[in-house]
């Protein structure tokens, strides 16, 4: 959502506007087209200082968004909704030297995260859940490999797999990314 400019944001503008009209007043404006000329170019300098101003104050909310998200641990994501824990893992992904792209929720096919690194294109699905990673999350993710026409399956939680999932895992070539390796990936994502 846009910032909305404050009233004192509006008032320091338009008395610099009049500080400037009072200026070429004292100097002579004797040529119309100078004036013109003149306050047109005041109003740019007022539009890009405050597109200047709003951009750095967008500079500095996203670095305070970066700063909550690198101040995370394992526990607050505990509590995080799915959508939510998605995000932030693109964003550690991206942290590790992955572009990542989110499928649609609605129609995600098994693969919430199309992450690529070196040439190789990853199929992840997402889970964030209370209990172990069932075998069906394995599943999804190497069904949605195919249909994403990626490389490598994966899937990352929040949690532990079940055996079920570890051993279709293991005979499928599905990356697995449980509570402790994703641990490390945020105690690295905060050191940086």
């Amino acid at each position: 959502m846009p910032r909305r400019v404050s009233q004192s944001e509006g008032c320091t503008g338009c008395l610099v506007i009049l500080a400037f009209i009072y200026i070429g007043a004292l100097i002579g404006f004797d040529n119309l087209f100078l004036f013109i000329f003149f306050i047109s170019f005041v109003v740019l300098a007022l539009s890009l200082s405050v597109r200047l101003v709003r951009l750095l104050n967008q500079w500095q909310e996203n670095r305070r968004e970066e700063a909550k998200l690198r101040a995370l641990d394992l526990s607050d994501i505990d509590y995080m909704d799915g959508i939510e824990f998605e995000l932030y893992i693109a964003k550690l992904l991206r942290h590790r030297g992955f572009s990542t792209r989110q499928t649609t929720a609605s129609a995600d096919l098994g693969v919430d995260i199309i992450a690529e690194k070196g040439g190789t294109r990853y199929a992840i699905q997402v889970k964030r859940q209370i209990n172990p990673v069932s075998r069906r999350a394995v599943s999804d993710a190497v069904a949605g490999n195919i249909h994403y026409k990626c490389d490598i399956p994966m899937v990352i939680t929040n949690n532990l797999f079940s055996k079920g999932a570890e051993e279709l895992a293991k005979s499928t070539g599905c990356h697995l990314i449980d509570r402790d390796t994703l641990a490390t990936w945020i105690i690295d994502f905060q050191r940086n």
